[in-house]
């Protein structure tokens, strides 16, 4: 849960059981108002999950999957309709148990990053795609819901979750629609945009060395991984020869590591309802409030001169928290741009 070494050892060869705690707030984006019922995903930082509640789609078309559709120079530009989506709040009402995946097991790639789901555990043979990731996402739920689990932990830009069934183990707080965007025929973010359009990449990256809060408790007792076995992870790639891959080992081999997660996961969802604490870490929570906001207004106090960046700064910590159903602040509209959509 480490995102700076998750990042730079990206292919990930390890599995963890961990627990969500009751009473964490998680968040997820979305076009509906309404709560989700059945598979999705969430965030556990407010930017990254508001990267998702926008609906696009070209003009007459269905909702895009958010691929970019245009790239010139220093220039992308997305040639489509944006209507705003909604933020959903989601708070856990029990402990959750979770598969965590080591590396940036949520990073669509062809460098390695996908091996332990496709291969492993969804037994992909030949070149896997990338993109297919609802499939991706059902499958893993089938299969880590016979061990018992509510999803899988992965890191992208930021950690994410898997959650196989929104409405087992957890409550809706708010959902509140949020800020849309002033042009909506192209939207375009050139090399000398303004930071405030990456404000979801400041919020994942406060979490280098570690997701904080106690929001997730890894039993480092069940971790399995492939570098415990004598399994052939060279990777092909010259280029790249320190990052493993799961393309030579044999299915027998790879179906013994798979049994042994089963194994390890069923002793230690049994150890970790009796050992999480159930009572509010205050001091976890104080940290994790002066993370989101102390560089911030630090910043504003002694660099900001112009007030059109102070609004900008403000922006950024007021938008998450404002439903904009009603009429919208001049001062917040345009706080910042998604970039990324599921």
């Amino acid at each position: 849960m480490r995102q700076w070494g998750s990042s730079l050892d990206h292919n990930g060869m390890s599995f963890f059981t961990a627990i969500v705690p009751e009473g964490v707030s998680v968040y997820h984006g979305t076009h509906q108002r309404e709560a989700i019922d059945g598979m999705e995903w969430l965030a556990f930082e407010i930017e990254h999950a508001k990267g998702f509640s926008a609906v696009r789609r070209r003009r007459g078309t269905d909702l895009l999957d958010g691929r970019l559709a245009d790239t010139t120079g220093d220039q992308v530009t997305f040639p489509v309709e944006t209507e705003a989506g909604y933020l959903h709040v989601y708070r856990m009402t029990r402990h959750q148990s979770f598969l965590y995946l080591d590396g940036m097991a949520a990073a669509k790639s062809t460098l390695g990053t996908l091996d332990t789901q496709d291969i492993l555990l969804r037994n992909t043979t030949g070149i896997y795609p990338v993109w297919p990731e609802l499939e991706r996402a059902k499958e893993l739920c089938e299969l880590v819901s016979t061990w018992g689990l509510d999803g899988v932990i992965r890191l992208e830009a930021g950690f994410e979750i898997i959650k196989c069934n929104f409405s087992d183990g957890m409550k809706l707080e708010s959902n509140s629609r949020v800020a849309s965007w002033s042009n909506p025929s192209s939207l375009t973010v050139t090399s000398n945009s303004n930071l405030a359009t990456f404000e979801y990449l400041r919020a994942v990256t406060q979490r280098y060395w570690g997701i904080g809060g106690s929001r997730v408790i890894v039993d480092f007792s069940s971790m399995i991984s492939a570098f415990f076995y004598p399994l052939n992870l060279t990777n092909p790639d010259h280029r790249y020869p320190e990052h493993p891959r799961l393309l030579e080992p044999s299915w027998q081999e790879l179906a013994q590591v798979k049994a042994d997660i089963a194994e390890v996961v069923s002793r230690s969802k049994a150890l970790h309802s009796h050992s999480v604490q159930t009572s509010t870490n205050w001091q976890d929570v104080t940290d994790l409030v002066v993370s989101r906001y102390s560089d911030r207004l630090k910043f504003i106090r002694e660099k900001v001169t112009m007030i059109e960046d102070i609004e900008i700064e403000v922006a950024g910590l007021l938008d998450p928290f404002i439903d904009y159903s009603e009429a919208e602040p001049d001062l917040l509209t345009n706080s910042y741009m998604p970039l990324f959509i599921k």
